[in-house]
């Protein structure tokens, strides 16, 4: 759909009947206009202009992607709109009769645009579509097969929490929304394994919901594959100059010999399958993607220089996803108002009737991002009711002949993009470093690299490059969750003695480091540099170093953590040392001529006492005398 928005001027055409039109019918053409500018809006008139000529998809595909849709020749119908004050909205309906049209005995789509006048000038218009099935000429029928995501986008954990998984697949919850319109029609399914192994590792803690959401998945005959984990968007990293990312054989959590793929199997129908997003596709991610073992590629038309479904682009199988289609696909799915899911539809329809007109197959996907599939049900529904369309599974498709070879339509790389998955790839390298000093560094390394593959899903949309970024925050915060407590001064009193390092540990695991101390001036010997130290999970310790005091005074020192292969652990912290390395020796002289001060004075008095008493004697003798 394409508006005025950009001025404060919103125009919506919406068809009824998917805009289907048959001889002897009205077409009728709700507009929607509203006014969000400060000021008030003329009276005017809404035009509804008609194309005579069958129109081809990728006609109506430039068509729909116009932002200021050039004029049509032929008016066909018209209606007053009156003056509108700002936030103001006016509704109204254009009909026709299908013999005014003016359109000849060919089925098929025809291009349609919508246009507000006023003053002799279009303040606003929206290019649409309406099909034409003429009874001297149908439409023949054609296949088209609709990828359903079933994902959980906007999610940054490894796993999903009970609460999450409660969530998703309650009642009216996105993931049992997807599943019920699944079971519904004949689509194929793009299943993140996420969803699965994340149910299969809470075991008995999984809600009820999750566990049956699983038991209807493999009671379903429905055609489907496997994403990359979390829909990791697996051509991104190329943009880095990195390969696709593998998801760890470790399960994050469980025992040493928990397997991701055994928590995550499930039987489908096409295997190794990769989905790039259209911002990654290019010659050298499929390139790379078939080297990491994809044996079939989905990628947007936008970005392929001929039509499909099967192609082959530099040897590789190659299924083209029309661009088009799929953005009216994700338009209706979650159209806010009957008006925007009636536009979204009638476009749908039109490519899919030009697509039957050229006798090609035809994919469409659901978009994969945040926004909430509401009307899923009721899309597949008005696609299943159009006459010229039959449904067919991408399994079907991918036993057809390659219609021929195509090339991919590169461009320039977005850069910020690029700098955010570099930046998460370095992050998550660091932190690989960093896990040797847990007591499971298996454990870890899984977690991280799922979380980067999460980080990096196309689900985010416009937010990829904000998850990116909060996966680097998540990595800074990780590796300083080991890390030396700051110290006031510490007062040595003696030339050989161990200072404490007091160390925390705020990880849910066993740690080991190595504690280092590096003095900045010569006056303290440090006699270990490597001081071993094992913390408990969530947890602080004292590490003792022993050190040897040369001379008195200040003296500051750098402490450091190291690994076992002595790469540092979290930033080093400096302390100041008090040395008073003479001090034992003085005190110790001190004391003890102290002592022999009184030891000496107890002497002299005993001696004292004696003679007076001996002399007290004698004269008591001679007195006797």
């Amino acid at each position: 759909m394409s508006d005025a928005e950009a001025d404060g001027i919103a125009v919506v055409a919406a068809p009824a009947e998917a805009g289907l039109v048959r001889q002897g019918t009205m077409l009728t053409v709700r507009v929607t206009v509203r006014n969000d500018t400060a000021q008030t809006l003329p009276a005017g008139e809404v035009v509804l202009s008609v194309d005579p000529a069958v129109a081809t998809g990728r006609e109506l595909s430039a068509w729909f992607d116009e932002d200021a849709p050039p004029a049509l020749d032929r008016a066909v119908a018209r209606d007053t709109v009156r003056a509108l004050e700002p936030g103001a909205v006016a509704v109204l309906d254009l009909r026709v009769g299908a013999g005014e049209l003016g359109v000849d005995d060919r089925s098929g789509p025809r291009r349609a645009l919508v246009e507000l006048r006023a003053d002799g000038a279009v303040l606003g218009s929206d290019p649409t579509s309406v099909v034409w099935l003429s009874a001297a000429e149908p439409l023949p029928v054609g296949r088209s097969a609709i990828v359903l995501p079933l994902t959980t986008p906007g999610i940054e954990t490894a796993l999903l929490s009970t609460e999450q998984l409660a969530r998703l697949t309650a009642e009216g919850g996105s993931l049992t929304r997807t599943l019920d319109a699944a079971a519904e029609h004949d689509v194929t399914l793009a299943l993140d394994p996420r969803i699965v192994a994340s149910t299969r590792i809470l075991g008995e803690d999984a809600p009820e919901s999750a566990s049956a959401l699983l038991e209807r998945l493999e009671a379903s005959e429905g055609d489907s594959f496997a994403l990359a984990w979390a829909d990791a968007d697996p051509a991104l990293p190329v943009l880095a100059g990195a390969a696709p990312l593998e998801a760890p054989d470790r399960a994050p959590e469980g025992d040493a010999q928990s397997s991701r793929e055994d928590f995550a199997a499930w039987t489908h129908a096409t295997t190794a399958v990769a989905w790039p997003s259209a911002p990654t596709t290019s010659d050298e991610a499929l390139a790379a993607l078939v080297e990491s073992g994809a044996q079939t590629i989905l990628a947007p038309s936008s970005r392929l220089s001929s039509g499909g479904p099967l192609l082959t682009v530099e040897g590789s199988r190659v299924l083209s996803v029309d661009s088009a289609l799929s953005t009216a696909l994700a338009d209706a799915a979650s159209a806010r108002s009957s008006q925007a899911w009636t536009n979204a539809v009638a476009r749908a329809s039109a490519l899919l009737a030009a697509a039957a007109a050229e006798e090609r197959d035809v994919i469409g996907a659901v978009d994969r991002d945040a926004r909430s599939a509401l009307r899923l049900t009721d899309l597949l529904d008005a696609l299943d009711a159009l006459p010229w369309r039959t449904s067919a599974s991408l399994s079907t498709l991918l036993l057809g002949t390659p219609s021929g070879a195509a090339d991919v339509n590169d461009e320039p790389a977005d850069d910020a993009l690029t700098e955010a998955i570099a930046s998460a790839l370095a992050a998550e390298e660091a932190d690989r470093a960093f896990a040797s000093i847990t007591a499971d560094p298996a454990a870890l390394i899984a977690e991280r690299r799922l979380e980067l593959l999460a980080a990096s899903s196309p689900g985010w949309a416009h937010e990829r490059m904000d998850a990116l970024a909060g996966f680097v925050a998540s990595s800074e915060r990780l590796r300083s969750s080991v890390q030396v407590v700051d110290s006031s001064p510490i007062l040595l009193l003696t030339d050989r003695t161990s200072v404490p390092i007091t160390i925390q540990n705020a990880l849910d695991t066993t740690v080991t480091v190595f504690v280092s101390v590096a003095p900045a001036t010569g006056q303290l010997r440090v006699l270990d540099q490597r001081v071993e130290v094992t913390l408990e999970p969530d947890s602080s310790a004292q590490a003792l170093v022993p050190v040897q005091s040369l001379t008195n005074g200040t003296v500051d020192i750098t402490v450091s953590l190291r690994d076992s292969e002595g790469r540092p652990v979290g930033e080093s912290t400096s302390f100041e040392l008090n040395l008073q390395a003479g001090w034992e020796t003085a005190g110790t002289i001190a004391i003890a001529a102290v002592i022999a001060l009184l030891f000496a004075i107890g002497i002299i008095r005993n001696i004292r006492k004696r003679r007076r008493r001996r002399a007290a004697n004698e004269r008591e003798t001679e007195d006797a005398s």
